[in-house]
């Protein structure tokens, strides 16, 4: 259910410019206002040329998330929320810096360069999981005895969904509230467990293979991305992703471990991104009483090309911990190491760093530090 936004439960903190620069200069004359469709528009005094993130919260103790990025043109700029639903949520805006000739900052690059493969792997998970919803559904409403790939599916206000048989090349979904998502399926093999699809939704149009192995499954990607990060600039992916890992669910519990390694190539208008990349996730779960502890680590060594540079990142990891879906250990386990460097000399290093923040919170940042300034990759909240 969508919310009525209210003006007094738009709340904006932490309006740094430069990313997260040591220098910590306000950006000036922010301003909110609501469009005639209830959204809610952010306005500030820019600078022409430069490129501006605004990332989001809606509890302070959550990890901001970008939600779009604007290049301004003039001595100002505004950005509309077309996404809010929930009834609080908290925003910064932070300068990037001037655009490259590829029409982004070099920060907000060296930004996705560590960010994407991770973003891909969740788009995949959030694909796949559609994809077998909608063949699912579409099945049981249409009391086929085998699975019906195409059709389109429609759910109103209520939640209520309905099924028709047209057209019989594609299984389009319509929610309320939500994108039209288009999925032509292209092979749908319970035998062998190979699945084939091509997903339209939001610009971007991407077909997905995903192969079952003895030591680990395959998952090819290609076609057109559009990121959250960069929403302007359309990505061409070649990128193949291999997971291995298990999932016990003996003695009372669950103990579910997956490794991807993801290599390929991402290309942009003027950037180039070769992946060479690695992410581990590990959870474990008691039923009785209902306890979760996990890990996220990841290892990146790809190479990003941008405005004739060349940026390499040499065995970057990043560590973190939770128990019961809240962070832990962030002394000691959570931590940010490796080096960045540019035309083959030392750049940057990564590193943490926790700071207090408002009230009883400290705030816990991955940052990649230059020699001339700080880009924060990642900012965490800790109630304490």
């Amino acid at each position: 259910m969508k919310t009525k936004w209210a003006v007094p439960s738009i709340v904006l903190c932490s309006l740094l410019q430069a990313g997260g620069q040591q220098s910590h200069e306000w950006i000036r004359g922010i301003s909110i206002g609501m469009n005639p469709d209830g959204r809610p528009r952010l306005s500030w005094a820019a600078v022409a040329g430069h490129r501006y993130a605004i990332e989001s919260v809606e509890v302070l103790e959550g990890n901001w998330e970008r939600q779009g990025t604007v290049a301004a043109e003039s001595s100002a700029a505004e950005w509309v929320d077309a996404s809010a639903t929930a009834a609080t949520r908290f925003y910064r805006i932070s300068d990037l810096g001037e655009e490259t000739s590829a029409g982004i900052s070099t920060d907000i690059a060296l930004q996705a360069g560590d960010l994407l493969p991770a973003e891909l792997l969740g788009a995949y998970e959030i694909s796949s999981q559609a994809a077998g919803e909608a063949v699912q559904v579409a099945t049981q409403l249409s009391g086929s005895q085998v699975p019906v790939t195409t059709g389109t599916l429609t759910q109103d206000s209520t939640g209520r969904v309905s099924y028709v048989a047209q057209p019989v090349d594609q299984l389009r979904v319509l929610r309320h509230g939500y994108p039209e998502l288009v999925l032509t399926i292209h092979e749908f093999n319970l035998n062998t467990g190979i699945y084939e699809w091509t997903q339209e939704v939001d610009g971007s149009n991407v077909r997905i293979r995903f192969e079952p192995g003895m030591q680990a499954d395959s998952i090819r990607i290609t076609g057109t991305y559009l990121s959250p990060m960069i929403p302007d600039l359309p990505w061409e992916l070649d990128i193949l992703m291999r997971r291995s890992g298990f999932s016990d669910t003996s003695g009372g519990g669950t103990h579910q471990l997956s490794d991807v390694t993801t290599t390929g190539t991402v290309d942009g208008h003027g950037v180039s991104l070769t992946l060479e990349t690695r992410q581990r996730f590990e959870i474990i779960t008691t039923s009785n009483p209902s306890r979760s502890a996990s890990t996220n680590e990841s290892w990146n060594n790809s190479t990003l090309r941008i405005g004739g540079e060349t940026f390499e990142w040499l065995n970057a990891t990043k560590r973190k911990s939770f128990s019961d879906g809240v962070i832990s250990q962030y002394q000691e386990y959570w931590n940010a190491t490796g080096e960045l460097r540019r035309n083959g000399q030392p750049f940057a290093t990564y590193r943490k760093m926790v700071q207090p923040f408002a009230g009883s919170q400290l705030q816990l940042l991955f940052q990649l530090v230059l020699p001339d300034r700080v880009i924060e990759i990642e900012s965490w909240m800790i109630r304490i």
